[in-house]
């Protein structure tokens, strides 16, 4: 059964879509891969994470989104590679809402946008699907971003958010993630602060980071 909720409704309105540079930690749970290995970026957004990916690994990432602005962005930005490297492979997708079945099993997933602004039973719907399309013996990796501040600036009254957007503190965001790579034999996970003033805007949580692979 669908789950008939949509991303625009969690997210605030007029925020910048730029979320400053890739957590190398994240790269990082990916160097076991081989050159070529084929990565799905979940709601990827403009590529923060494929380009690093593609261009340091040398790996070919499909970047998922349903933005196409974001996806044509990414597009551009992959000309660099000039076949060196990597690659980047846009699919406009829905991941809350379309069929995956029609793409090929990847070596690896990643998915560090929207999913920890949704509901639990969302978040499990999506990572079910991530584990779907992920080859035996694959690796999925999950950012999962708690106790969140998001504001236009310092200020206090600016407080950003959307209005279904679920506020996970970190023991709810935990053991919301333990829980669901339990199904998988379970996940190294890792925890780190993030702030950031205003550039281009004031955006404080704690992240965790989770590594687990798919039983093979």
């Amino acid at each position: 059964m669908a789950i008939d909720i949509h991303p625009p409704n969690w997210y605030p309105q007029n925020v910048p879509h730029e979320y400053g540079q890739p957590n190398e930690a994240t790269i990082e749970c990916f160097s076991e891969l081989l050159p070529g290995s084929r990565i799905l970026d979940v709601a990827g957004g403009y590529g923060r994470y494929a380009l690093p990916l593609a261009k340091r690994g040398g790996y070919d990432v499909s970047l998922l989104d349903i933005d196409t602005n974001d996806l044509e962005r990414a597009s551009s930005d992959a000309a660099c590679l000039a076949g060196e490297f990597g690659a980047i492979t846009p699919i406009h997708k829905d991941i809350l809402k379309d069929d995956l079945s029609d793409l090929e099993p990847f070596d690896a997933a990643l998915c560090a946008g929207f999913i920890y602004l949704a509901p639990e039973e969302v978040v499990r719907s999506i990572f079910q699907k991530i584990v779907s399309i992920t080859k035996p013996g694959g690796i999925v990796v999950v950012e999962f971003a708690t106790d969140r501040i998001r504001r236009i600036t310092n200020d206090e009254s600016t407080l950003l958010a959307g209005d279904d957007e679920v506020q996970y503190t970190y023991e709810q965001g935990l053991k919301l993630v333990e829980s669901m790579y339990r199904v998988i034999g379970g996940a190294e996970i890792r925890s780190r602060r993030r702030v950031r003033l205003n550039r281009p805007y004031y955006l404080r949580s704690t992240v965790i980071l989770a590594k687990g692979q798919v039983p093979g």
